[in-house]
């Protein structure tokens, strides 16, 4: 096409010559979003592994605490077993979702663009929306990561249904002696029977006797095991509620802004109500189940991981495999005159040590 000379022809110029987005600016954007409430990713599944490959070879560890044999001087070694292992082989979930865009959306007035905005204010208005649809539709992936953790540290069965057809289930439980219900519930009407740091002790014990050794770090409360336990502790005034700590590091507020609300500490275990809730397939489901506290021990050894699969996609006329957290691209079409972005990814969250978490139900 021959442009037009004067200012109307640079003004088609600059129309014509604006592109899309380059899969790799807008997979590095993607991939650097940080959702909100992302406790359970963030905190327990924070050891991430990017594979090559769509199916994954999971592995969970089993051992316990044994003592090495005695031997006489200068006699053979005795051969001992080492930890269990069960491995499966896992498809990891597919997540892939898309947004279009309308040009003519140019015309309507962004949040902070003046009424009578220039050329090249509309244009940032516009850019400005798409990034944010983008961070939002990114938001939707971080969540579905979040519910992950969830159920792997919960019921230990992460299921899904694919086009409301099609059920997957990847199943991880942690041992029968780690799905307690307490003797004396939190919510009984006498108030006097409840004996909560019996429970925690107890939550101590299984923990440790696992393979790890390690005792639970982290206590995550439902919403009604939350509001029983603050009911107990008003009588039995047992809970350290210090916010500010002199002379030791003080994670709170980096707790607070994923979600979770700090009630204090208790049998030397920080407690926190997380009542967030996210909406599977039109249903509100919350991360932690109401009546539960989970107990956790996060650190290294428990190997909490977070895989990311491979992603084979298309760009242009070339095939791809990309190896990332998260991936995007841009394209558009001519008529209809429109604008697509999509985010594709293949999280999958599981514990290799199911039995460094416990699960109590408290409350009726």
């Amino acid at each position: 096409m021959r442009f037009k000379k004067g200012a109307a022809g640079a003004r088609l110029r600059k129309a014509e010559t604006t592109g899309i987005t380059t899969y790799s600016t807008q997979t590095g954007f993607v991939s650097e979003v940080q959702g909100p409430n992302t406790l359970l990713r963030d905190t327990v599944f924070g050891s991430v592994q990017v594979m090559d490959t769509e199916k994954l070879e999971v592995s969970t560890i089993m051992g316990g605490r044994v003592i090495a044999p005695f031997v006489m001087k200068n006699g053979s070694a005795l051969l001992v077993s080492g930890t269990v292992t069960k491995t499966a082989t896992v498809e990891a979930p597919n997540i892939r979702t898309k947004m279009t865009f309308d040009p003519a959306f140019q015309f309507v007035r962004k949040p902070g663009v003046v009424n009578f905005a220039t050329a090249a204010q509309i244009g940032g208005g516009y850019a400005e929306y798409k990034q944010r649809e983008l961070a939002y539709m990114t938001s939707m992936h971080i969540n579905a990561e979040e519910w992950q953790a969830a159920m792997a540290i919960g019921v230990g069965v992460i299921a899904y249904t694919v086009d409301d057809e099609e059920a997957f289930t990847i199943s991880n439980p942690k041992p029968a002696a780690n799905n307690v219900v307490v003797t004396i519930l939190w919510d009984d009407p006498d108030p006097s029977l409840p004996t909560p740091d019996e429970d925690f002790y107890t939550a101590k014990r299984l923990l440790n006797a696992q393979g790890t050794g390690h005792q639970p770090n982290i206590a995550l409360f439902g919403q009604a095991a939350a509001a029983a336990f603050r009911h107990l502790m008003v009588r039995q005034d047992g809970l350290d509620r210090l916010y500010v700590n002199s002379g030791r590091i003080d994670l709170t507020t980096q707790f607070d802004v994923r979600g979770a609300i700090f009630m204090g500490t208790f049998c030397g275990i920080p407690c926190w109500e997380y009542t967030r809730a996210a909406t599977l397939n039109g249903v509100s489901v919350p991360m932690i189940r109401s009546k539960f506290v989970e107990f956790i021990a996060a650190v290294p050894e428990s190997e909490f991981k977070r895989y990311y699969a491979a992603i084979p996609e298309v760009v242009g006329d070339r095939e791809i495999l990309a190896r990332t957290m998260r991936f995007s691209k841009e394209w558009s079409t001519p008529d209809p005159a429109a604008t697509y972005a999509l985010v594709h990814s293949r999280p999958l969250c599981y514990a290799r040590r199911p039995g460094a978490s416990a699960s109590f139900q408290v409350t009726a």
